[in-house]
């Protein structure tokens, strides 16, 4: 588009050109007016064409005229008029209707701020709140006039009114309107952000060893003694003392009396059961070692080394058999027997401890053990990870016979 700044400067290309004592008119005017000429033909219509054609001629003859007489007050005059139409063109701009949001971008359904200024002063000038692109008959009772209310109050030029409920995440317009029409005066579109969803914090991966390491680490020191070692193994394997002792002789690696990490590690990656094999040794001489809790002690009574297969068809016979039994081998051999078969019975849940030991399935790792008393014998079942059980339920177990753990009085068992 072309404005009256175009053909000052053109004007002002001429002035200063014919400065020039060297300048000769009849070569520079053709081109002066080729250029006025491309910008008169971009204005709108025949008539002001012609009329901005005649005056720029005018001009151009003027400008020659002042400056072959008097080229010093044509420059001053050329000045004024250039500040004349700067100081038109600031307060046409000044005057022009602006809106603005604040904050720029609320938050959801949170009041924010419509400033205005050089709006109409008519008392029902209005601002309405739109869906971007809606029509606007369709402000969904989202308006306020200039006065801040949707009572007719005061007429203002400038200010500012507040949305107290705020909208919800989109793109919206703000716009105002002349009167209670729809005179469009100005508008601006802003946008309100939906939430971010909070940051997911990812677990730290759990080492179950570890984990296993610090339940039986009562003290807190970094390792296991005699003591914890003998808890810790007798929660997975029934040991007598002086099979504790031997696995601790065989890897306290650094001969410190005490089962650290490393070496706790590899006890749980051992096979155990060559500990427990019964021996004459054992059976005549047994070895004292420290406990907490002192197990049954293998009496030197002469007893078969053949435990007689008995089906047992429920918990109550296995504790009858058991009790026939002298040695504690015996004891561990005829439970070894029951492995394959599969014991029901109903478990009032009394009490849940994580389920620990050596090799678990994926299925069980991390899983629950349940504990309680079935026949008022003590009981726990290792129940696979992906039940979800809770202290005081009663649930029916199908499951076969992992050991008897005498220490803690209690048959271990795991669901099938």
């Amino acid at each position: 588009m072309v404005s009256e700044s175009d053909f000052i400067a053109a004007f002002q290309a001429y002035h200063d050109a014919l400065e020039d004592p060297a300048a000769k008119i009849d070569t520079i005017r053709p081109l002066v007016n080729q250029h006025l000429e491309g910008l008169i033909v971009r204005l709108p219509g025949v008539t002001v064409q012609n009329a901005a054609r005649q005056r720029a001629m005018v001009e151009l003859d003027r400008i020659e005229e002042m400056t072959k007489e008097k080229s010093v007050d044509a420059a001053a005059e050329i000045k004024e008029f250039e500040e004349e139409v700067r100081n038109r063109t600031r307060i046409e701009e000044s005057q022009v209707p602006t809106l603005f949001v604040e904050p720029e971008n609320p938050d959801p359904f949170t009041p924010f701020t419509v400033g205005f200024s050089d709006a109409s002063a008519d008392p029902s000038a209005w601002i309405g709140i739109y869906p971007t692109g809606a029509p606007h008959g369709e402000h969904g009772s989202n308006w306020l006039y200039v006065s801040g209310t949707n009572e007719m109050g005061e007429g203002r030029t400038a200010g500012s009114v507040t949305f107290g409920e705020g909208r919800p995440p989109g793109d919206f317009d703000a716009r105002l309107f002349r009167n209670n029409g729809h005179e469009l005066m100005a508008s601006v579109t802003f946008t309100i952000l939906a939430p971010e969803p909070p940051a997911t914090i990812e677990d730290e991966p759990v080492d179950p060893l570890q984990d296993a390491f610090n339940v039986f680490d009562r003290d807190g020191k970094g390792t296991i003694d005699l003591i914890e070692l003998g808890h810790m193994i007798n929660a997975v394997s029934e040991m007598s003392p002086e099979e504790v002792g031997n696995v601790l002789n065989d890897y306290d690696a650094d001969g410190d009396g005490v089962i650290n990490f490393e070496e706790f590690k590899a006890i749980m990656a051992a096979d155990l059961s060559r500990y427990t094999t019964p021996t004459k040794e054992a059976e005549s001489e047994p070895i004292e070692v420290r406990s907490v809790e002192e197990p049954e002690q293998e009496e030197s009574v002469s007893e078969p080394d053949v435990v007689i297969s008995t089906l047992a068809s429920s918990i109550a016979d296995v504790v009858s058999h058991l009790d026939t039994l002298k040695l504690f081998g015996a004891k561990r051999r005829y439970i070894e027997s029951l492995s394959d078969e599969v014991f029901d019975f109903t478990l009032k849940i009394e009490k849940m401890e994580k389920t620990i030991g050596i090799r678990l399935t994926n299925e069980f790792r991390g899983g629950e053990t349940c504990i309680g008393m079935v026949d008022d014998i003590g009981v726990g079942v290792r129940m696979p990870n992906t039940m979800e059980l809770s202290i005081g339920q009663e649930v029916f177990v199908e499951a076969k016979l992992l050991e008897y753990r005498s220490v803690v009085k209690r048959f271990e068992f795991e669901h099938l």
